[in-house]
């Protein structure tokens, strides 16, 4: 296991093999307790599992600490198909509380879920990249933020909600635009932990600063690890 490897993966830099990753075994807790004998909920039970498995990359995001958008203010559960053992991740679609395409086109993220100060975002991100490495030395472990422009506009409306509000070209761009500026708030947190960043030898707080225009594109595409 090497986290060294899979930067030399992302950075496209010659190695000496392929970093190992899979995504969404920890839904498998069975198969997890049998390969470890160890609980994923226990204290090592994920690194146990990582380590077995020999991953070398985690891919991981955290949507911050006003994420949980179901529990601060409107927004849509689409429900879940299984894929955990036993189906336990399974949930039933509930109505969308935007009744209509008014409802979308008014909304605003920031003043219907709230946002912490950016200093507390700055060091919760911190508190996250710091517990990673202690957690998974061997493994390189992502960060960044989920919820961004589309997902989160689908997260907040559901997709019937959002097409419908979509054929409205200028009316929606806005909102989209108010998406992009809760997830740029979020990419600065992140840049300013002083973590390294996929690029080799760079830290994310010395890359250039993420453009602000409401074209939403960012100068940097390289997201912050642990």
């Amino acid at each position: 296991m090497s986290r060294e490897l899979a930067l030399d993966n992302i950075n496209l830099t010659p190695a000496s093999r392929w970093a190992r990753s899979e995504y969404s075994l920890e839904y498998h807790t069975g198969y997890a307790k049998r390969l470890t004998g160890l609980d994923l909920a226990a204290a090592g039970g994920p690194r146990a599992f990582y380590d077995a498995l020999g991953f070398d990359f985690l891919w991981s995001s955290d949507d911050g600490l006003a994420g949980d958008w179901l529990a601060r203010g409107r927004a849509t559960d689409m429900g879940h198909a299984e894929y955990a053992e036993a189906g336990t991740d399974r949930r039933e679609p509930v109505t969308s509380p935007f009744r209509s395409v008014e409802d979308v086109w008014t909304f605003d993220p920031d003043a219907e879920y709230g946002l912490p100060s950016f200093d507390e975002q700055v060091a919760a991100y911190t508190r996250q990249f710091q517990q990673n490495r202690r957690d998974f030395p061997d493994q390189l472990v992502t960060g960044g933020y989920y919820k961004t422009i589309v997902s989160g506009a689908i997260q907040a409306f559901g997709w019937d909600r959002l097409l419908e509000a979509a054929a409205d070209r200028r009316r929606f761009e806005g909102v989209l635009d108010r998406f992009f500026r809760r997830t740029l708030f979020h990419m600065h947190a992140s840049r300013s932990c002083g973590v390294r960043c996929a690029r080799r030898g760079r830290r994310c707080c010395s890359a250039r600063t993420v453009s602000t225009s409401t074209s939403r594109k960012t100068s940097s595409g390289r997201a912050p690890t642990a």
